[in-house]
């Protein structure tokens, strides 16, 4: 079988798991062509097959755990990722007519935040992103897809430029958004059980990407996933405390504060007097400092504190 015979239907059966060995092999040959972009199969209506379609096959150059290296073989991953992606990804937003020429793809950019520190990053496309402590994301120097497609780990406040025409899709470990230009908060730290998402402004689409089911929200609400499970609910209102530097704790637990306080300071938390973490606490430290919030909470909960060598230890 030639390159020329790979068509819509081979395609199909190769996304759904469908192909003989054989086929399955010629179909990533020719993925992997360096010719793919004058040997595009000349069959177009695509239009039947989903988003999930082109993120999986992202999936098969960049994990969901995994954010990818810069350099000539990213840029070359990355070619190839576009050509395998336009294969797949339709839904009414990209259509094929005849052959199609692919250029290289753009230079991935990575921002990251380290503990104890905030970022507020400018998209290509004019897009705000403000990064909260411990996180990540990665975009193209330049959105040149029919989609506006980011990845990102940790927790940011987004202010999406409005563009009908190109939506806006983040990917995270646990999750998929979509929106076209609205204002939200999404939280989804690999090793947290749940991803949140708090809508300030709009309409987010917001999806498990294991399970595939998704649920709508608009402004003043939010989603919890959990356990495979999303959940309506109002927006909390400690959730955006963080981009206004203050530090906030709804109910939580002293093993959720610990964490907390780690990525605001940039420290080490030990807690030795281990009654303390069936303690809960609520509360809010404006442009907090370190020693004023293990004092407050020290007292709160009933427990000693020592800072040294940047390890605060709980007793």
């Amino acid at each position: 079988m030639k390159h020329r015979e790979i068509n819509k239907e081979l395609l199909e059966r190769y996304h759904t798991g469908d192909c003989t060995e054989v086929e399955s092999r010629l179909v990533e040959e020719w993925l992997q062509n360096e010719e793919a972009e004058v040997s595009f199969p000349e069959f177009q209506d695509l239009d039947k097959l989903e988003l999930k379609s082109w993120l999986e096959m992202q999936d098969r150059v960049a994990p969901p755990n995994q954010m990818p290296d810069s350099g000539v073989k990213q840029l070359k991953t990355r070619r190839r990722f576009f050509v395998a992606a336009s294969v797949f990804f339709v839904v009414g937003i990209i259509a094929f007519l005849g052959v199609v020429n692919f250029k290289s793809a753009p230079e991935l950019i990575t921002e990251k935040t380290e503990y104890g520190e905030t970022r507020r990053v400018i998209l290509p496309d004019g897009s705000s992103v403000w990064l909260n402590a411990g996180s990540e994301i990665s975009y193209p120097a330049q959105f040149e897809d029919s989609i506006r497609l980011v990845s990102m780990k940790g927790e940011m406040y987004f202010e999406v430029a409005k563009n009908a025409d190109q939506s806006f899709v983040i990917r995270s470990e646990k999750t998929l958004t979509q929106v076209i230009g609205t204002a939200f908060n999404l939280r989804d730290f690999s090793g947290e059980p749940q991803a949140t998402l708090n809508v300030t402004e709009g309409k987010v689409s917001f999806s498990d990407r294991t399970t595939g089911e998704k649920l709508l929200a608009t402004k003043g609400e939010s989603v919890i996933l959990m356990e495979r499970q999303l959940r309506l609910v109002e927006i909390d209102p400690y959730a955006l405390a963080w981009k206004s530097n203050v530090l906030s704790f709804n109910n939580l637990t002293m093993v959720q504060i610990a964490k907390e306080l780690e990525k605001w300071f940039g420290i080490e938390v030990k807690v030795v007097n281990h009654d303390l973490l069936r303690q809960t606490y609520t509360g809010e430290f404006d442009d907090p400092k370190l020693k004023e919030v293990a004092s407050s909470l020290g007292f709160a909960l009933g427990f000693s504190y020592k800072y040294q060598d940047n390890i605060l230890t709980l007793y």
